[in-house]
């Protein structure tokens, strides 16, 4: 029982180690949208700052620019919001495999304790036995 149970406490751990790794590499991810979606907004801003300098040309092509902005924009906020999605789901991966997990660790903690305190029950007994034998030899 003990070896069967290490097995799938090893096992349990493994696939917490795993769903913990999915969702840094997911964290990852969305940390890197978020710094391109900080970007294009200064790119924006230094594109606003350059056609107002100049406003023949950058009438001219900050048209173009802006609607291609504003596409890549969206873009980026569908991928925020789909990795936030699938961060969630990676969460309450996490979540449940590490109760799954702890479930079974608090099981073979009371294994552990179960079988110590018998252990002790059976040693006392030994220690009795032998007081007791000391004792009849005592008295004879």
């Amino acid at each position: 029982m003990a070896r069967g149970l290490d097995g799938i406490l090893r096992y349990r751990r493994y696939q917490l180690d795993e769903a913990r790794r999915a969702l840094g590499v997911l964290l990852q991810e969305a940390a890197s949208l978020e710094k391109r979606a900080q970007s294009l907004e200064e790119e924006i801003r230094f594109e606003q700052a350059t056609a107002a300098q100049n406003p023949e040309l950058g009438g001219f092509t900050y048209g173009h620019y802006a609607a291609h902005a504003i596409e890549r924009r969206a873009a980026l906020a569908r991928s925020i919001i789909e990795i936030e999605r699938r961060i969630e789901q990676s969460r309450e991966k996490v979540r449940v495999e590490f109760r799954e997990l702890k479930v079974l660790e608090i099981a073979e903690e009371r294994r552990l304790d179960e079988e110590t305190k018998k252990a002790l029950v059976a040693q006392q007994a030994v220690l009795d036995e032998v007081g007791l034998e000391l004792y009849r030899r005592r008295e004879d």
